[in-house]
This record gives C-alpha cells, sequence and structure tokens, in this order.
C-alpha cells in the first residue's frame, strides 16, 4: 500500500487548485502534514507557508477533492520564519509511525484506552519528527516525538489534561 502522506502530496501537486494558488504564492512552501485518526482515518491537510506574507494555506486533500481554506495567520508566540519540511529527508513512513505508536500504547499504556489519535509531520530541533498526540477516555494525553529519519523516539511522555494549565 502506498503511503498515504505521499498520495496525498501526489494529488494535491497535480490538482488545478495547487497550480492555481503556487502561481499566486511562488515563495510558499509545505512546512506540516496533519491527520486526525478517531472511528475512523480522516483526510490529510497540509500547510503550506508563504515567508513574503507569514501566513499559512492549508489544503484538505480527501480522495480525488482537494480544499483550500482560507489564508490563516501562523500561530507563534514570537514571529519568526517557519520551517520548511523536507519530504526528502522523511524515511519513516506514516504507517510504520502509526504502528509504532500502536505497539507503545499497547505494550507500555495497556491501561489506557486512547480514543483519538493527531498525527503531524513537522521541522523540530533540527529533526523532521511525527508529533503524534493519543487521547484517552480517561483524558489522559500521550505524546510521542519520532524521528522520521530514524524511528528513533525523540520525546515520550503521558500527562493527565486535568494537569494542564488554565493560564
Amino acid at each position: 500500500m502506498a503511503d498515504s502522506l505521499n498520495s496525498s502530496i501526489e494529488k494535491l501537486s497535480n490538482s488545478p487548485a495547487f497550480q492555481s494558488f503556487k502561481s499566486r504564492n511562488k515563495p510558499a512552501y509545505l512546512t506540516a502534514g496533519f491527520i486526525v485518526i478517531d472511528m475512523a482515518e480522516n483526510p490529510w491537510q497540509l500547510d503550506f507557508y508563504n515567508p513574503k506574507k507569514h501566513k499559512i494555506t492549508t489544503f484538505v486533500i480527501e480522495d480525488e477533492h482537494i480544499l483550500e481554506k482560507p489564508v490563516d495567520d501562523v500561530f507563534q508566540k514570537t514571529k519568526k520564519k517557519l520551517t520548511r519540511l523536507e519530504l526528502s529527508k522523511i524515511r519513516i513512513s506514516f504507517e510504520t509511525a502509526k504502528d509504532m505508536i500502536s505497539s507503545l500504547k499497547t505494550n507500555k499504556y495497556p491501561d489506557n484506552s486512547f480514543t483519538k489519535t493527531i498525527c503531524i509531520i513537522q521541522p523540530f530541533n533540527q529533526l523532521t519528527v511525527w508529533n503524534i498526540t493519543c487521547l484517552s477516555d480517561a483524558m489522559n494525553v500521550l505524546n510521542v516525538k519520532i524521528n522520521a529519519v530514524d524511528g528513533q523516539i525523540v520525546e515520550e511522555k503521558l500527562t493527565n489534561i486535568m494537569s494542564y494549565n488554565a493560564s
């Protein structure tokens, strides 16, 4: 089976909507991919950053349908240029990362029933990582960052949502 991220990127790249976007936003580049998995696998969302405008445009790739969301501000505390997502560096597929998380949940966190998973492929501290967050029905949040080049777990933590500050 083809990697769903690569398949979505290929569909997007070949779409008239994306070609029109690129002609209007020549400096824009891919900065992240995002997918939510709950009862089913939802469509990929791909974020393109335009450094000249410091804005993000998100494309949702659902089967053969491409939706271009309205341009949005970059969500940052301090304004800085976003890093390009280098697809050529990704060696660990989305499917492999998903399998790794599934195994980790089963073996290390068997008392948690995780109901939703949010997967982001993004640059992080000089690496490209799969940033995966799993939500449990006991209000626990498991966040795991997997190096997308070598498959090593860079960060792993389980916290209860009630421990987050409301500030």
